[in-house]
């Protein structure tokens, strides 16, 4: 037993000792990539939550009570909906890797979220999604992707679920999707737009009391919110009890702490939240993403089945006297770097071909027909 200790010991510090530059190598690529990294959207949704959702939430509530606009409660109650879901941090992340293709119906709903706005109307969002939808899918991906690099646009999606019993004692589950766009002003600067989606009508918690609960704004067992006058409005139009489909925006401007998490910038303006339910909800799935296979990926699978898997198996065949093995393992070991050394310069190379030929390069997009004229939206 003991005899066999060097001869693993060799292998594994030969591994770990070659292996590590091709993780930084592979983790400086992945840093390189313009989504959203999953850790930001998770900051992002979490100041979302905290402020303004929860403020606004607490204003419609109390709006709902000394108006009689019929909005209000309704209103309230999608606020509701999408805190409560982000503070159960029941969340689903969708770019686990770089997207290699979207569908057009995700590409039409990302470039409607904050494109236009993104670039203070100087393209005219609504006209690109036109002539997106005559592009083949390539075409229509190779256009908006070059986009996203061009203007230095990131953007995280997922989805969010809540599950709850609504106000007839039924279980339900909401699933919200959501798109985030960010767009920055310099390097600690940006603005961000987030949709959030709710496409099919649900059938809503029961409101607790602002009263009820210690900080109820921002309680996951809390869900304040007028449902009381919202059925009664409900009563007086289409009567089906349930919440239509919704969209919730929120816009405003953020910046990077000292640690570089983010935090919304007031000195620029409060952000904004808007609740639509007259428009028509996207449909976006993550089936609408199909995702690249890493290059950390593919760097271990390739290690793994065709150099770390044969290297054990030829140590594990090695017979004879302790120096016999040693000298067996020392042969191994060299043609192991040798085998690394090639692996990783035909590797870097073939990733180098392989960008150039990706429509994610910085070349400029195909050109489209597009209306010269400004879209008159100003970001807010």
């Amino acid at each position: 037993m003991l005899k066999r200790i060097p001869s693993i010991l060799i292998s594994i510090s030969f591994v770990l000792l070659l292996l590590y530059p091709l993780h930084i190598f592979a983790q400086e690529t992945q840093d390189l990539s313009w989504p959203l990294k999953e850790k930001e959207v998770e900051i992002l949704l979490g100041i979302i939550r905290n402020n303004p959702l929860s403020t606004a939430q607490s204003n419609l509530f109390f709006t709902s009570l000394s108006s009689s606009d019929p909005n209000a409660p309704r209103e309230t109650g999608a606020v509701v909906l999408v805190k409560q879901a982000i503070l159960k941090k029941q969340l689903n992340y969708w770019f686990k890797d770089v997207p290699r293709e979207f569908s057009k119906k995700f590409l039409k709903a990302a470039l409607g979220v904050g494109l236009t706005i993104a670039t203070q109307g100087s393209y005219g969002a609504q006209n690109i999604i036109n002539q997106i939808e005559k592009l083949t899918i390539k075409k229509a991906n190779e256009y908006a992707l070059n986009w996203f690099l061009q203007n230095e646009i990131k953007v995280g999606s997922g989805k969010a679920k809540y599950n709850f019993s609504s106000y007839k004692g039924n279980p339900k589950t909401i699933n919200i999707q959501y798109i985030i766009v960010y767009h920055p002003i310099n390097q600690t600067h940006g603005k961000i737009v987030v949709e959030f989606y709710s496409k099919e009508p649900i059938e809503p918690p029961v409101g607790t009391s602002p009263n009820a609960l210690g900080r109820p704004m921002d309680n996951p067992n809390a869900n304040s919110w007028p449902w009381d006058r919202w059925l009664e409005n409900e009563r007086q139009k289409d009567n089906d009890g349930k919440l239509e489909p919704f969209i919730v925006r929120v816009k405003g401007y953020v910046k990077k702490d000292t640690w570089g998490n983010f935090e919304w910038d007031k000195s620029k303006s409060e952000p904004v939240v808007e609740v639509d339910f007259d428009k028509p909800v996207p449909e976006i799935e993550q089936s609408d993403i199909i995702l690249r296979t890493s290059e950390k990926e593919m760097k271990k699978n390739y290690l793994v089945k065709k150099i770390l898997n044969p290297l054990f198996e030829r140590i594990n065949a090695t017979k004879g006297p302790a120096f016999e093995k040693f000298k067996k393992i020392k042969e191994i070991a060299e043609d192991l770097i040798n085998k690394i050394k090639n692996f990783s310069t035909s590797f870097k190379l073939g990733a180098q071909i392989a960008q150039n030929s990706l429509p994610l390069s910085k070349s400029p997009p195909p050109a489209l027909p597009l209306s010269p004229k400004p879209n008159p939206y100003k970001y807010k």
